[in-house]
């Protein structure tokens, strides 16, 4: 029997031909898949280089200028230079990495080219503080050299990527509040930010908050330019009249922190401890001290750095320290204290240059000691008294107190005293955490 073959001549070069085409289309996805996402990686990195380094001269100028969360805003002559500043370093990067971008005039423009620069700044409203910030946005887009996927696909292979480097300028720990009280859970019988006594309190060009409750008591008198703000709840005894009338928020201050200062104390003279009891003048120079106090006399502090492991206490004569900064360590497990009185005339002022600008008292880490600042009205405090564990006083006994020039942030808080006192709050003078910058994608 004959069998006839001449119907399934040419079978086997139909299936070798989509074998082919099959194995053509593997080897595209393969080999031009792999280019594709190399050369999505390699933009992506330039992007972020471009992003990160317009993000890092607009916060070098904004240091250079000293702008701060307080003084920032979006239209003043020193933010529009740094935005200037952040659009050219982007592109200068974006070339280095041959890239050509150009600095678009809106967000709607850059996503529309999806290739450039665009420098945004603005402002984040929260209910009880604002936060001012550039964006450094820049996009970037190539078109992929593929070798088999024009065969399939007839348009060019494009990558997109984008890059977002968001500054935000020096801002204080306590965002502009002369007073801050840190504590979260509130002490009903005291108030972790306490008015007390019948004292005038004027607080010229900020407020205070605290992260829990307000006690006034008293036929104290405050008034706070920029209000005051609460977390948990205000209540008051007495004759008390706060202006504004606190106001409640759901926003506690978020979380913060300082650098310590025991590496910059390790490497100070040791000074033995201070007895000043007479009426002679004395000078003291930075360094490591055990105990110091002073009693009668004439005290002055040369500029620096002053490390007390005991404690510190002003209770007469006349102490000045011009550029300095006071920090109160821990004795081993015991807490130390910075105490002064009515009956001492005391001028200090922090550091105007330097890591530790602004930054006048500071109660270390872990230290649940006293800070009182008090004094008679010759007396002058200006700088950040910061004391993330410990309690602080403010006020006195005297008619008027001195000039206090003061931002203070402490765990709990309490002005105290029968006398006027006025708070005058300027951001640029206080120390503040630097310039910073976030990377989103």
């Amino acid at each position: 029997m004959k069998i006839n073959n001449e119907k399934e001549n040419g079978q086997v070069l139909v299936i070798l031909a989509l074998v082919l085409v099959g194995l053509l289309g593997f080897t595209a996805l393969v080999v031009d898949g792999g280019t594709i996402f190399a050369d999505r990686r390699f933009d992506q990195s330039a992007a972020d280089a471009s992003a990160v380094a317009g993000a890092v001269a607009a916060a070098q100028t904004i240091e250079n200028l000293y702008i701060t969360n307080g003084s920032f805003a979006c239209n003043s002559s020193g933010v529009i230079q740094a935005k200037q500043a952040a659009a050219t370093a982007a592109i200068n990067r974006s070339a280095d990495n041959r890239f050509t971008i150009s600095s678009l005039s809106s967000k709607a423009e850059l996503d529309a080219a999806k290739h450039g620069v665009f420098i945004n700044c603005g402002i984040e409203d929260h209910d009880a503080w604002q936060q001012g910030y550039i964006d450094v946005m820049v996009d970037i887009s190539s078109d992929v050299a593929t070798t088999f996927a024009h065969l399939f696909y007839p348009g060019n292979i494009r990558n997109s990527v984008e890059a977002v480097a968001r500054v935000k300028p020096r801002t204080s720990g306590a965002f502009g509040y002369a007073i801050a009280a840190l504590d979260k859970n509130c002490k009903s019988n005291y108030g972790n930010l306490k008015i007390s006594g019948n004292s005038t309190v004027t607080i010229n060009n900020s407020g205070m908050f605290s992260n829990s409750c307000i006690k006034g008591n008293g036929n104290v008198v405050v008034t706070a330019d920029e209000g005051i703000r609460y977390v948990d709840g205000y209540s008051k005894d007495g004759g008390v009249t706060i202006s504004p009338t606190p106001s409640q928020t759901s926003e506690e201050l978020p979380t913060f922190t300082y650098p310590s200062a025991d590496a910059d104390c390790a490497l100070l003279p040791d000074r033995g401890s201070v007895n000043k009891n007479g009426n002679d003048s004395v000078t003291l120079e930075p360094g490591r001290y055990s105990k110091i106090t002073i009693n009668k006399g004439t005290v002055t502090m040369n500029p620096g750095l002053y490390c007390v492991s005991g404690d510190f206490k002003i209770t007469g004569g006349n102490t000045t320290g011009m550029d300095v900064m006071i920090y109160m360590q821990k004795d081993g497990n015991k807490n130390t204290d910075f105490v002064t009185n009515g009956s001492a005339t005391i001028n200090i002022s922090a550091p105007r240059t330097g890591n530790w600008f602004g930054m006048l008292l500071y109660m270390a880490h872990g230290n649940e000691g006293e800070l009182t600042i008090a004094g008679n009205s010759d007396s002058s405090y200006t700088g950040t008294v910061y004391a993330p564990n410990a309690h602080v006083n403010v006020g006195g006994n005297n008619s008027t107190l001195g000039n206090y020039s003061t931002q203070i942030i402490a765990y709990t808080v309490e002005i105290f005293g029968t006398t006027e006192m006025e708070i005058n709050f300027d951001d640029t003078i206080h120390y503040s955490n630097p310039s910073f910058i976030d990377m989103y994608e």
